[in-house]
């Protein structure tokens, strides 16, 4: 028995994840970004001492996706017209590569795209290009070591998703390219037709057909976007994925839950859970402090099943210039681990208690004093852990609001014929008169 523990806490790895780098390369400062800027080279070189120092010998690095500063291609432009946008993007992600080769040459790494990190624009992009080849030929050393994933080149190369194993124990990571499923994707050149479904078809094979435990990286979650609900004033309930898209992807994973112990995410800029199709999902807050966060980075414990058993979040103050912890998820919340029953048990303590949800609120932002969530918005974020549809509307106290908006459109359409009409009758008189 004491052998057979020994074994599976043995099996127990040291993850690290950061996300949102959002890297601006024209900004060679050697003071790190401010507030409501983009990453300059020496917040992520500051980063990754700060990774290091936390755990120089992660099993594996998770980045899931946004490699690239917000408005890249204009940026680029402006700084020298004569380079193109794919070009410059290549030399960033080989720039990023190599400052994370270097600090973790034993690390397995897992990265996903996010939706800046095409030269087509934002959330623009398709499959089989010469640029997805060209990021998979950079970061094919580090995601392949020890032969983790020998089909990385083929498989990033065609859609920007792909499949690793873990070097330690039988889970497999399934690596998704989430922004072909955004309400926001366009196609880039009319390229791309149908490869958000072909995904979705990939996916369900490689959990169902599969078998054994699978890891979900992806970088865009499913479930509501609070922050894009509150700029509607909550009239509209805005959904970070395509509706088809969205209730594929967690009817897939609900009916493969115990095969997908964790999915982690990005996007969001903030630190937080959510349960999509009873699966758990840890969203990775920033490194970018352009949505006036603290930049962060996680030391997660993954066990041999792939569960995550504990995280902590560290963030960088940048009036104080000074890295430190800022959450311990077990200790701050009480929980025994990151799964399902556990995460539903904390989501129902943070509606009841106040002071829990100001450890949640404060965390959010890597302790930033200019969180995102405040004791005024908290259930438009609450609630998206949970909840959809109309459930999310009844549980944010959007009801009225919701429907308000159906009923103004229509008026507002009977209003639009009515005009129609006049101006159809008005110019039938007006000819009649001639």
């Amino acid at each position: 028995m004491h052998l057979l523990f020994a074994a599976l806490l043995a099996l127990t790895q040291p993850w690290l994840i950061v996300s949102d780098l959002h890297v601006e390369p024209f900004d060679r400062s050697p003071q790190v970004s401010d507030y409501g800027s983009d990453t300059n080279w020496a917040l992520l070189d500051s980063t990754i001492a700060a990774m290091r120092k936390t755990e120089p010998n992660p099993a594996v690095v998770v980045i899931p996706g946004d490699f690239l500063a917000h408005h890249f291609g204009s940026t680029v432009h402006a700084a020298n017209a004569h380079v193109s946008t794919a070009a410059a993007a290549e030399q960033v992600m080989s720039s990023i590569e190599s400052r994370f080769a270097r600090a973790f040459p034993r690390a397995q790494f897992i990265i996903a795209l996010g939706n800046n990190d095409d030269p087509c624009g934002d959330y623009s992009t398709a499959p089989d290009t010469a640029y997805l080849s060209r990021v998979a030929k950079i970061w094919q050393p580090l995601v392949n070591r020890g032969n983790a994933a020998p089909d990385f080149a083929r498989e990033f190369s065609h859609g920007g998703y792909y499949t690793a194993q873990l070097r330690r124990g039988r889970v497999r990571i399934v690596v998704l390219n989430s922004v072909y499923w955004s309400i926001l994707y366009h196609r880039c050149n009319g390229a791309g037709s149908g490869v958000g479904a072909a995904q979705l078809k990939w996916l369900q094979a490689q959990i169902q057909q599969r078998g054994g435990p699978a890891i979900v990286v992806m970088h865009i979650p499913p479930g509501v976007d609070g922050s894009s609900t509150l700029l509607t004033h909550r009239f509209l309930v805005v959904p970070f994925l395509q509706g088809g898209a969205d209730a594929a992807f967690e009817r897939i994973v609900s009916a493969s839950r115990q095969s997908v112990p964790l999915a982690i995410a990005g996007h969001l800029h903030l630190n937080d859970f959510r349960l999509a199709g009873g699966m758990p999902m840890l969203i990775a807050s920033s490194v970018s402090p352009v949505y006036h966060n603290n930049p962060s980075f996680i030391r997660a414990l993954v066990e041999g099943d792939g569960t995550l058993k504990d995280y902590r979040l560290y963030g960088y103050d940048i009036d104080r210039g000074a890295w430190s912890q800022i959450l311990d998820f077990d200790r701050a919340y009480g929980t025994p681990a990151f799964d399902a029953p556990a995460l539903s048990s904390l989501h129902g303590r943070l509606g009841d208690d106040r002071n829990l949800r100001e450890i949640w609120t404060t965390a959010s932002s890597a302790g930033s004093s200019d969180s995102r969530i405040d004791r005024g918005n908290w259930r438009a974020f609450w609630c998206a852990q949970t909840d959809e549809g109309s459930a999310y509307t009844g549980c944010a106290g959007d009801r009225r609001r919701a429907a308000v908006l159906p009923l103004g459109l229509a008026l507002a359409g009977i209003v639009a014929i009515l005009i129609v009409i006049g101006i159809v009758l008005r110019l039938a008189s007006q000819r009649r008169r001639a």
